[in-house]
Formats: structure tokens, C-alpha cells, sequence
């Protein structure tokens, strides 16, 4: 999408990620939201695509791209030309160096410092060490950074579940929520502070200036979700998809809201056969927990058989289910 949600002009929103509060969980296991950057999380169910969190590869690409932000500002120097006389040219009077040449230098230094400590905060956020994070942002922001690094140390608050000092951030820098990114940021703090008509608001509000529908879809989604809304998130993961409908977290999210219904078939949308077996997993999590143990069985039997490889988390919770009755599974 654009680059909307960082980078230099912001990140894409689908290497974005957060762990949401926990509405939900379950003794057999958890179903698994796997956000768009790989990161496995215990959840309420669906996956969740906030603007907030790069992979490595888009760091490294991010990193490679400021690695030289000052080319052609800053220490360009016009190569010495010699004479065509071969009389030796007279020596120039001394003269006061321009005013800014002393400068110059620190310029740079506090340049190239400023870009050494994003990386660093960045490759922090990729450890998932964000508390440490926070604190790099802090300084990258107190030393002269950008807009876009103050919504860095928001998404790194937010990150840190500092709901409080990542809502104080938003009201220290209101512009942001004339943002895309402030505005999804600000959503995802109203829904942790359950302020449904606020989360609502940001909601739409980002999806009237969003370059990447599908994503802030299947955000708004999952917020339903977390209100056990889930035929009116059912509603949003299909307008999601109708934007995108190759986009992974929305077609699983579909899946999980219907199953939470009690409707455990699969949506008429296109799995991959890991794709798919992941979702039959899932939903059969949510059987076994309601206590539906044909239902769950089927699920991760079909699970098992779809998967290209062997899959163990189904193949486990197949041998869960057969201790609870007593009997011996044949896997």
C-alpha cells in the first residue's frame, strides 16, 4: 500500500502488528493470531493488522534508504581544479572560514547519530524489546526528530500496553490524529480503553483517508470482535477481503467470527493448504472449548490432512481430545 505507515514516507501498514488484550483463552490451548509480520500471539481470535511494527527485511530496506539521507546536503565538496597556466597560481589571502562551516560538522554528527539511534530502536521493536524501545524513541524525539518518530514512540507505547503514556503522546502531538497512523493508533487505545464510539470514529476516520482499506477493515473488524460483535465483524473481514482477497489475516479473521457463532465451516474464499489448515485448527479450538468434541475432532483431523506437512499442534490436541474420552487416537 503507499508506504503509509512508516519508512520514510511511513510503514506498510500489513508488516504492522500489536498484541491486543486478551478478551479470551482456554485451557486447551489457544487459537493463534498470527499478525502480518509473522508474530504469534495469545488472543482474542482474529488477526490484527495495526500500524505499528516492520519485519526485519522492511527495517533492513528502511535502514539502507536513511543509511545516506544527507547526500547532497552536507559534506559535498567540489574537487580542486588546477590551474591551465603553468605559472604556479599565487596563494589566496587567508579568510575567515564562512560562518556555518564550524557548524557543519556537528550537523552531521548529529545527523548520523539521530539515524544510528532509529535503527536501533527498530531492531529493538523486531526483538520485541519494547520498553527499550520507548526509551530510544524518547531520545531519538528530545534530539530534533520527526513526526514520524514521535508516532514510532507512540506505536513503541502502545506496543509496551502503556495505554495512558501513549494516549498522552497523542494529546502532546494532536496533529497526529489528522494521520492515517495517529488515527489508527488512537483507535487502538480506545478500544483497550473500551470507548467503543471513539474507536468507531478513528476507525472511519483513517478509512476515509486510507490508501489501504482492507487493512483498517480488518482492524475495525477484530475491535468488533472484542465486543462479541461478531456478524457485524463477520461484515467488515468481507469488505476487507472485497478490497484485497488474497489478504491472509482477513479471510482466518472471517473464518474464527463465523466460528464463533457456531457456524464452523470455512467461508467461500481461497486458502492456501497451510492457510486453510491453520483456520480449521483454530476452529476447532473453538469447538473443543465449548465443550463440542465431534465438532473440534473433525476440525483438527481435517487440519491434520490438509496441512502440506505434518501438523503437530493438531495432531496434539487430536490426542487431547481421545485422553478426555479415554480411548487412543490413530494419528
Amino acid at each position: 500500500m503507499g508506504d503509509i505507515f512508516g519508512s520514510k514516507s511511513d510503514r506498510a501498514a500489513e508488516q504492522a502488528s500489536i498484541t491486543p488484550a486478551e478478551v479470551e483463552t482456554q485451557s486447551a490451548g489457544q487459537w493463534s493470531a498470527v499478525r502480518a509480520d509473522g508474530d504469534v500471539v495469545a488472543a482474542p481470535p482474529p488477526m490484527k493488522d495495526t500500524p505499528l511494527e516492520e519485519t526485519a527485511a522492511a527495517t533492513e530496506a528502511a535502514a539502507e534508504e536513511e543509511a545516506e539521507p544527507f547526500g547532497g546536503v552536507f559534506g559535498l565538496l567540489a574537487d580542486a581544479v588546477g590551474s591551465d597556466d603553468e605559472t604556479p597560481p599565487l596563494a589566496p589571502l587567508p579568510q575567515a572560514p564562512p560562518a556555518q562551516s564550524a557548524a557543519a560538522p556537528n550537523v552531521q554528527a548529529a545527523a548520523a547519530s539521530l539515524t544510528r539511534e532509529r535503527a536501533r530502536a527498530r531492531n529493538l521493536t523486531n526483538q520485541r524489546q519494547h520498553s527499550e524501545a520507548v526509551d530510544v524513541w524518547r531520545g531519538v524525539v528530545a534530539s530534533g526528530g520527526s513526526e514520524n518518530d514521535q508516532l514510532d514512540l507512540i506505536a513503541s507505547l502502545v506496543r509496551s500496553e502503556r495505554w495512558d503514556a501513549a494516549e498522552a503522546e497523542l494529546d502532546r502531538f494532536p496533529q497526529a490524529r489528522n494521520t492515517e497512523r495517529g488515527l489508527m493508533l488512537s483507535a487502538i487505545v480506545y478500544d483497550q480503553q473500551e470507548r467503543w464510539q471513539e474507536a468507531d470514529k478513528a476507525y472511519a476516520d483513517a478509512l476515509a483517508v486510507s490508501s489501504a482499506p482492507h487493512v483498517i477493515l480488518n482492524n475495525w473488524g477484530v475491535s468488533a470482535m472484542s465486543r462479541g460483535q461478531h456478524e457485524a465483524a463477520s461484515d467488515l473481514f468481507v469488505r476487507a477481503l472485497r478490497h484485497r482477497p488474497d489478504f491472509a489475516n482477513a479471510k482466518a479473521n472471517l473464518a474464527l467470527a463465523r466460528g464463533l457463532t457456531g457456524d464452523y465451516s470455512l467461508p467461500a474464499v481461497e486458502f492456501s493448504e497451510a492457510e486453510k489448515a491453520a483456520v480449521l485448527h483454530d476452529l476447532g479450538l473453538i469447538a473443543y472449548r465449548r465443550g463440542e468434541l465431534d465438532e473440534a475432532e473433525q476440525r483438527f483431523r481435517a487440519a491434520l490432512e490438509t496441512h502440506p506437512r505434518y501438523y503437530r499442534k493438531a495432531a496434539d490436541m487430536l490426542l487431547k481430545i481421545e485422553k478426555t474420552r479415554g480411548g487412543v487416537a490413530d494419528l
